[in-house]
């Protein structure tokens, strides 16, 4: 997703090296104390602020396509302040819950943040999607009207939907299906995750049909080290 609000065709470049005139600029009229003030301390507008002030403009359609967002921004402020938020918040939260992978291996745990970081996310792009629903018939400029449409289009209801049956998955409801074959020794080898068959009878048919035959065991109450082998063994599935 490419948002396009410093040029119509392209991302700026926010990662771009300083060169000695740009240090020797910042130096002299204090840029940095300005750019932080203008930023209120926030790293994101302050990297965006430097990027755009240390790269003049000389194209005159490209300077107009800035002042046409500016424009929208200074007669929908609170519009733009909310959609910042939104993404802001998201990226904030989701750098929380992704900082908590350095700290875990087990693949289980893994799996519980994984699934945590995914509900963060879907409920913010759901949000963001119905933030630009509502504030697009305010926007005025090609690159907030393209910015409201975009995430409309690719964030849309079946999308989103998507993301929620991938969650449903990884929630393992049904319990966690591992495949395995005998190896030397008749040792487990192979252990694969493997994804459920989707039941789509009724559920009055499945109360109604005839059980298959299975095989399948139970551990008893109390048996820490049956209930470790089966952990361990999920963990497995999951790591491959």
């Amino acid at each position: 997703m490419r948002p396009y609000l410093l040029f119509p065709d392209r991302d700026a470049d926010l990662h771009r090296e300083s060169s000695p005139l740009d240090i020797e600029l910042k130096r002299d009229v204090e840029l940095d104390v300005i750019i932080r003030a203008m930023a209120c301390d926030d790293d994101t507008i302050a990297r965006s602020g430097e990027s755009a002030i240390l790269a003049p403009l000389m194209d005159p359609k490209v300077i107009r396509y800035r002042q046409e967002i500016l424009s929208d921004c200074h007669d929908n402020p609170e519009a733009l302040r909310g959609l910042y938020r939104v993404t802001s918040d998201a990226l904030t939260e989701g750098r929380k819950v992704s900082f908590s992978f350095f700290y875990h291996r087990a693949p289980s745990v893994v799996s519980y943040y994984a699934r945590d970081a995914l509900t963060h996310y879907i409920a913010r792009l759901a949000l963001l999607r119905a933030e630009c629903d509502r504030h697009a018939p305010l926007f005025r400029s090609e690159g907030l009207r393209h910015l409201a449409s975009m995430v409309s289009g690719e964030l849309d209801d079946a999308y989103l939907e998507s993301l929620r049956e991938i969650l449903a998955a990884l929630s393992f409801q049904r319990g966690t299906l591992v495949g395995a074959r005998l190896g030397p020794g008749n040792r487990g080898t192979g252990y694969t995750l493997l994804m459920p068959k989707k039941n789509e009878r009724g559920w009055l048919k499945r109360i109604f049909a005839k059980k298959k035959n299975s095989i399948a065991f139970q551990l008893a109450p109390g048996d820490e080290n049956g209930a470790r082998a089966l952990s361990d063994l999920r963990d497995r599935g999951l790591a491959d």
